[in-house]
């Protein structure tokens, strides 16, 4: 009997020793030159009232520290006569001083690349070295200029709500997403990329090193070598992509307009050819990142760049909860005379209802060539344009003929959009889906509610 109430005290004290490890993630997502951070999915200033926005200074990010600190429970104190930022956090302590590169941490002192400054009459902090040493996680997304940072929190959990369910063996790679099968490589050190939305994933999953080339949308990507090799991503010379010799490539859907397929031939030399059709939803963009990087071997970053997505789509929809006014939008991405929108069963139609409003050619499906007289008859209240290959695009909106009296011209409601943020399913969706809403309802999402 004795043996047995031990027992039951050693696994009582193991429950709540376990208690003590649990623990839930504080994340904050922030981006240069943007003055608003988002903590958990919930917007707010970096700087309250301030607008000001974290600055890149020979290659160091520079933030006003405290709202970030307070964010995750910590304090931040400054002493006026020594000119010393003292953070408290995480069970750490840090002192910083203006202009100084000195710093002390847990009462040793080391030395940063970059002192604290004084910019604009804000104390402006560097990013990294502060949070680092009070325990934060810090990535850099250099393709995009944003910073995550990830700090776990303390909770109390059950011994039974910690103990993982067992999981199966991860499955090995055995089709791409179009279904066809495929055989991975035993290494990926060699990538072709045909497809803009592929290229921005691959960079953004730390693979951009291993891209020797690329389809000729892609040359604008940041984070390519711009010297690479550039192909057409309809009818791509096989001889010259053979002879590059590619572990493997990831190809569009897009490249099998018309129902060939280009790449046949690479196929038949045995080179690996992984197709990835354009996903029609956001969280189909979610599930080709989540592919992507488990063909590459970098799952870690998946969670990163699906983090941008999901905190963004999050941020828009707590502000649209309180829209009642559903504002009706024209969406053009090829100019007249030959106009073309979409319809639902398009990510830009799900991201135009999730800020809120409401696509006019809702009750169509995909991509569809448009014509004036249904736009005339809808009279959207806004108007969104991605057309970037005439000089005044606004202007030639604003000069059509009868289109005057389109209630988004007549209110000068009509933005363009980011070409390639809007037009490419990747996780830079959310640049475009905040210029969409701001756009749409500038009153309830742009910083200056104007």
């Amino acid at each position: 009997m004795i043996k047995k109430l031990y027992l039951c005290a050693v696994i009582l004290s193991l429950s709540f020793a376990f208690t003590l490890f649990a623990a839930e993630e504080i994340q904050i997502l922030m981006k240069q030159d943007d003055p608003w951070m988002s903590v958990n999915a919930v917007r707010q200033e970096i700087d309250p009232g301030r607008g000001t926005a974290p600055l890149n200074i020979g290659g160091r990010i520079l933030v006003p520290i405290r709202a970030i600190i307070e964010a995750f429970d910590g304090e931040i104190n400054w002493d006026e006569d020594s000119e010393q930022i003292s953070i408290a956090a995480n069970g750490h302590q840090v002192s910083m001083w203006l202009n100084k590169q000195e710093i002390s941490v847990d009462g040793q002192n080391k030395t940063m690349d970059i002192a604290p400054q004084s910019i604009a009459g804000r104390t402006m902090v560097p990013l990294r070295f502060a949070a680092e040493n009070v325990g934060f996680e810090v990535t850099w997304l250099p393709e995009s200029s944003e910073i995550i940072l990830r700090l776990a929190v303390k909770t109390e959990t059950s011994l039974e709500e910690m103990t993982p369910p067992v999981q199966p063996a991860a499955p090995t790679i055995s089709t791409d997403r179009e279904g066809n099968r495929i055989e991975l490589p035993a290494k990926i050190e060699r990538i072709i990329s045909m497809g803009p939305s592929n290229t921005e994933v691959l960079v953004g999953l730390g693979c951009g090193d291993r891209i020797i080339a690329t389809d000729s949308y892609s040359s604008n990507v940041e984070g390519i070598d711009p010297a690479i090799a550039l192909f057409s991503m309809m009818n791509p010379d096989g001889e010259r992509i053979i002879e590059l010799e590619p572990d493997v490539i990831f190809v569009t859907g897009m490249s099998k307009v018309g129902g060939d397929d280009p790449l046949q031939l690479i196929k038949d030399v045995g080179i690996c050819v992984i197709y990835i059709p354009s996903s029609s939803s956001i969280e189909g963009i979610k599930e080709d990142i989540r592919y992507l990087a488990e063909v590459m071997g970098a799952t870690g970053k998946a969670s990163d760049l699906i983090s941008i997505i999901e905190t963004g789509v999050a941020e828009v929809t707590a502000i649209a909860a309180d829209i009642a006014e559903e504002r009706t939008v024209y969406f053009e991405i090829s100019a007249a005379p030959y106009m073309y929108s979409f319809g639902s069963g398009v990510f830009l139609n799900e991201m135009i209802e999730l800020i809120g409003g409401r696509n006019i050619f809702v009750d169509q499906e995909g991509w569809i060539s448009v014509a004036d007289e249904a736009i005339l008859e809808a009279n959207p209240e806004v108007i969104l344009t991605s057309v970037n290959y005439i000089d005044d695009v606004l202007g030639e909106i604003k000069a059509r003929p009868g289109w005057d009296v389109i209630s988004a011209i007549e209110e000068d409601r009509i933005t363009i959009i980011d070409t390639d943020a809007s037009n490419r399913p990747s996780h830079h969706i959310v640049k475009a889906l905040w210029e969409m809403a701001i756009a749409i309802y500038p009153e309830y999402y742009s910083p200056s509610g104007e």
